[in-house]
């Protein structure tokens, strides 16, 4: 549930973009074993607004602090494992839409520098995030490109390749947390705008389905969260069941979606665990092919 997109305004990045780096920290350095390490992004965020994330954490039960946590690490695990299949089949380029507080391109594989990887964000918000790396003496890797957009006034594609994205070769894409906030005619827009990439290309995207109290925990992240989201001018607008994401998907030109179940995941990269960690249904991952 994290806000890094299309009208963050001039500003840092959203609240929930600090809350969900805050997150993959902890993940990484609480919870044994951790499926995903992220201790960079935590690094850009400022006291003030660590603390805040803290006193909201605590008031969560356990297991919905845990499912919060968990959501933002199974997002990067599920693209850090698409990453050595496309580098295999030649795919050199990754886009990070609503980049935020994403640090992806900080930390990639050996052969990572093959890779151009392009942020995508709005110009005020990467101005903020650049000034962070330059003040915690970062040195930015020279195949990471920043890619200023305005999502009202610009169109992706055209802002990508004004930062060099090659519009005819793939690309992986990540676009996680954003859905939630877009309108139906938004996501639309935007889905139908990125299958228009290269074959070859997939876009691994989050999105939220509604709430039906069916799971307690579940239901206690979306009752304390929606309110705390409301606070900052924001609101979550964008649910969708499992069908209807598909459905959406292939609607705007993908010839393929890829589910990625909650109750697979949790097999996958859960199973055994005596602390019995475990993914809710709070988010759903979905990878769609062009």
């Amino acid at each position: 549930m994290e806000k890094n997109g299309p009208d963050v305004g001039a500003r840092e990045p959203s609240f929930t973009a600090m809350w969900c780096a805050w997150a993959r920290n902890t993940h990484a350095t609480v919870h044994p074993s951790p499926i995903f390490s992220d201790t960079r992004s935590v690094q850009l965020i400022p006291e003030q607004a660590l603390e805040r994330v803290a006193l909201e954490m605590g008031r969560f039960s356990q297991e919905a602090s845990d499912a919060l946590i968990l959501l933002t690490a199974i997002r990067h695990r599920i693209l850090a494992d698409r990453l050595p299949p496309a580098h295999e089949r030649g795919v050199r380029q990754l886009v990070i839409l609503g980049a935020g507080l994403d640090t992806t391109g900080f930390g990639l594989p050996e052969w990572g520098d093959m890779w151009h990887v392009f942020e995508v964000d709005h110009p005020a918000t990467q101005e903020w995030k650049r000034q962070r790396i330059t003040d915690v003496g970062w040195e930015v890797p020279p195949n990471l490109v920043f890619a200023p957009c305005d999502f009202e006034h610009q169109d992706l594609l055209s802002a990508l390749t004004a930062a060099g994205f090659e519009r005819q070769l793939p690309a992986l894409v990540s676009l996680f947390g954003v859905i939630i906030y877009l309108t139906a005619d938004a996501t639309k827009a935007m889905l139908t705008e990125l299958a228009a990439l290269a074959p070859g290309s997939e876009v691994t995207l989050t999105y939220e389905s509604p709430p039906d109290g069916a799971d307690p925990v579940v239901q206690e992240t979306y009752d304390k969260v929606s309110p705390v989201v409301d606070a900052t001018g924001e609101s979550f607008v964008g649910y969708y069941h499992e069908s209807e994401m598909e459905a959406l998907v292939r609607a705007a030109g993908f010839p393929n979606a890829i589910h990625h179940p909650i109750d697979e995941l949790n097999a996958r990269y859960f199973a055994g665990r005596s602390d019995r960690l475990r993914l809710r249904t709070i988010e759903r991952l979905l990878t769609a092919v062009c």
